[in-house]
């Protein structure tokens, strides 16, 4: 998949006049004849550019359109008209059964702004556009016919198996039959219309932009794979095919992603498109040659090929580490140079192991000895027993006992890369790839020829980390089921070790932590081994903060690489059927006053008024909506606020309420008006 752009200058912004087009309920009466003729406003009728060649792909004999030409077109005006509908899906469909079914989802890219335009191209129309003004084009699916795509009957047959809904965007199989397997041809058409001249779409006397009747249209060519095998499901199976999120500019969003495989040994990946289907426009300012008052337009299109800034694509899993940190411990029992427990005696900023109790109460565990476990603490006396069976990643250099600890979650971001740094250069590149480095030097109080040594780790989309072991290579040798020769530990170490092994009796695969947690002690290397967590399910959060409003799309589905679905010509690696997410972005709207059947009050005097101020706004997790009297209009002298306001959620808003009291003193005998 790639992006092709041809670049062409336009000499007229479109190509002729089309039809007079006037609104219900105006008239035009501003001259006769034909002056009045050359102010009518119109609509354009636009450029037509395409793009074609041969031949499309021939695999599947089945597909009527296989080996055939292909042409692409779309229309060109550059005046502010209306835009053309954006849409954005995966290239490749997968499905395998009468009952898959996904959605194309499209959407108008106009997207209002501070100052929204109220004219149209062509004509003296100074009038408000039904459509900008709601911002709710109505869109029409179809199924593309020969015409759409400019081809006459004989060279294009649209697929006949699948039906769209003509209002959502859901492609169905007929009658929920599954084709042979093979790769299929699907071109889909989604049109819109700001004039009641073509309020019938699909109809073939609309010819949209062509004739200048206000019809604006976009074909989506993508193809579908039919697939017979065992393909990977989203894990909840009564969810709908796509979901819409509502959200605003600087208020944080998430979308849950999950897909499973019932197949124990599948590993499966991700495969996402995530866009924008927006232009934002504005009439502030002035345009390039310095004329004032120009409507003119901004993209908001984001590119397909990666995510937005501030976007992150976060893991978790079942048990899977989210979190790290290290404690130093002084222990009282200090032995021998090079055992376990050895010390500087002349050192002991770390007795009482400072730190350990706050991390234990807060869910964090030390990794442990090999043969140890959390029944050989007494944890009444965690601090002077933690030495007895957590790892010492200091060990043998005279130094602080240094501990690593680790806290898990079912549900939150969870670790995804681990590594280690004794250099400057290694420093910089982890920092350089989005690594985060715990403050603390694993070669703590060692001796001063020993380099720094210190942990990094990171957040990402890749597999989960479940477990962390460490190995003391001095005492306990190379790690057990070794699957090959030792490798270097980096270009700033100067240890090796086994690159992958079975260090438990779960017989689990661990990975290698490239790093030496006791470089510079070349008689006693220290090294971590990772156990990712199973790639038979997919669990991923979509982590965003919109700084642009506007419609963003996200579809994904989730490819098994470890097994394999017949597509009528070869064996492929089965995927799931695609999914999409829709989210609707708009600006933070002002918070909305709310009187109900309290807009008119009335009291007398000698009598206390007690009112509620009510008012709607979105839940901002860092906003407050304070309510106080407005200085320069007219108060209620003597109105008290009681208390502090009272916050609720209403649906997807935040209901703010002060309550206020109110006594009138002698001069408001008789009053009657508004008070703000």
């Amino acid at each position: 998949m790639g992006v092709t752009r041809i670049r062409h200058t336009y000499q007229n912004p479109f190509l002729s006049r089309g039809t007079n087009i006037y609104p219900a309920g105006y008239s035009f009466e501003a001259a006769t004849g034909a002056s009045l003729g050359a102010n009518q406003p119109y609509a354009n009728i636009p450029y037509t550019a395409f793009f074609k060649g041969c031949c499309r792909l021939g695999v599947n004999s089945l597909d009527l359109n296989a080996n055939d030409p292909y042409r692409l077109e779309t229309f060109v005006d550059l005046t502010d008209r209306d835009n053309s509908p954006a849409s954005r899906s995966l290239p490749l469909v997968t499905v395998s059964s009468g009952t898959d079914d996904f959605f194309v989802l499209a959407r108008d890219q106009y997207m209002k702004s501070s100052d929204n335009p109220i004219s149209m191209s062509g004509g003296n129309t100074n009038y408000p556009v039904d459509d900008y003004n709601n911002n709710a084009t109505a869109l029409m699916y179809y199924i593309a016919q020969s015409r759409d795509l400019g081809f006459t009957s004989e060279a294009y047959n649209p697929w006949s198996a699948v039906t769209i809904d003509p209002v959502t965007g859901r492609v169905s199989l007929i009658n929920f039959n599954l084709p042979s397997p093979g790769i299929y041809q699907l071109s889909i058409a989604v049109k819109s219309s700001a004039s009641a001249l073509c309020a019938d779409r699909s109809s073939s006397t609309c010819e949209c932009m062509t004739t200048g009747s206000g019809c604006s249209k976009t074909i989506i060519d993508m193809m579908v794979r039919v697939v017979t095998g065992q393909v990977p499901t989203v894990c909840n199976t009564t969810e709908l095919r796509y979901s819409k999120l509502n959200g605003w500019v600087g208020y944080s969003m998430s979308v849950p992603i999950c897909v499973q495989s019932s197949l124990s040994s599948s590993l499966l990946l991700l495969n996402y498109v995530f866009a924008g289907l927006s232009v934002e426009a504005s009439s502030l300012g002035a345009n390039a040659t310095g004329d004032f008052g120009v409507v003119t337009y901004s993209a908001g299109e984001l590119s397909s090929q990666g995510l937005p800034a501030g976007a992150q694509l976060l893991s978790s899993a079942p048990g899977a580490i989210v979190d790290l940190a290290l404690s130093f411990d002084n222990p009282f029992d200090a032995h021998r140079p090079a055992h376990d427990w050895a010390v500087n005696k002349l050192q002991r900023d770390y007795v009482n192991a400072p730190r350990a109790q706050a991390l234990w109460d807060a869910g964090y565990r030390p990794l442990y000895r090999a043969g140890k476990s959390v029944s050989d603490l007494d944890l009444t006396r965690l601090t002077a027993t933690l030495s007895y069976a957590a790892f010492d990643l200091n060990a043998g250099t005279g130094g602080a006992a240094v501990y690593l600890w680790v806290r898990r979650s079912d549900w939150e971001p969870a670790v995804t890369s681990v590594n280690l740094s004794a250099c400057a250069d290694q420093e910089q590149a982890l920092a350089a790839q989005g690594f985060t480095r715990l403050p603390q030097n694993l070669n703590e109080q060692a001796e001063s020829a020993v380099p720094a040594v210190y942990l990094w780790f990171k957040r990402g989309s890749g597999s989960p980390i479940v477990d962390l072991v460490a190995r003391d290579l001095s005492v306990e040798g190379q790690c057990p089921g070794c699957t090959g020769p030792s490798v270097p530990l980096g270009s700033c170490f100067s240890s090796s070790a086994c690159p992958a092994c079975t260090p438990k009796q779960n017989g689990a695969l661990y990975q290698l932590v490239s790093g030496d947690a006791n470089e510079g002690t070349a008689s006693r290397p220290l090294v971590l081994y990772l156990l990712r967590a199973s790639q038979a399910q997919l669990n991923r959060r979509l982590d965003w903060t919109p700084q642009v409003p506007g419609h963003y799309i996200m579809c994904y589905a989730g490819t098994d690489t470890n097994s394999r679905c017949f597509d009528g010509q070869s064996s492929v690696a089965c995927s799931s059927v695609q999914r999409c997410v829709d989210m609707n972005v708009t600006n933070d709207p002002a918070p909305a006053f709310l009187c109900g059947a309290q807009c008119s009050l009335a009291t007398s005097m000698g009598r206390t008024l007690s009112f509620n101020l009510s008012y709607f706004d979105i839940p901002h997790p860092d906003e407050s909506l304070t309510i106080a009297a407005d200085p320069s209009s007219l108060q209620l002298a003597g109105a008290v606020l009681v208390g502090s306001p009272v916050r609720t959620l209403v649906g997807a808003m935040s209901l703010t309420t002060q309550l206020v009291t109110w006594f009138p003193n002698p001069a408001y005998g008789g009053f009657s008006g508004l008070v703000c």
